[in-house]
């Protein structure tokens, strides 16, 4: 059983640098695009599992949320596991694209967020560990 348990979303996340924001209509040409892993419950289990959360016995930090059947979705399943998570609670929704965040930098590092929740607003009850479960 894990010591740290994570219940949150896991995102594709798109990251566009541009020299400044656009105003409303407007387009501004983006200077860099990367495409990696996110979500703020992604994040959460890998920085536990990268503190050594629960070190030494056994799996320290799980990780429940759910992902499309898609490469984006394997992507974050395999970064969180990598880091030391186990992943064996991450569901894998057919049919639902994973959680993507569309997130523009600009040259003074401010930053604006899109958000689609896609996979993550699949999660059920049923995905959560039973003694989880029953002390909701």
């Amino acid at each position: 059983m894990s010591r740290v348990l994570v219940v949150g979303s896991l995102n594709a996340d798109l990251v566009v640098r541009t020299e400044r924001f656009p105003g409303p209509g407007e387009t501004v040409a983006g200077e860099d695009l990367t495409v990696g892993p996110g979500g703020k419950g992604a994040n959460q289990a890998v920085a536990a599992a990268r503190l050594g959360a629960g070190a030494g016995v056994g799996v320290g930090v799980g990780m429940v949320g759910a992902i499309g059947d898609d490469d984006h979705g394997r992507t974050v399943r395999d970064a969180v596991a990598a880091a030391g998570a186990d992943v064996d609670r991450v569901a894998v929704r057919t049919g639902a694209a994973t959680g993507t965040a569309v997130i523009t930098v600009d040259a003074r590092g401010r930053q604006h967020h899109r958000r689609l929740a896609r996979a993550n607003a699949a999660l059920e009850p049923g995905d959560l560990p039973p003694s989880t479960t029953s002390r909701c």
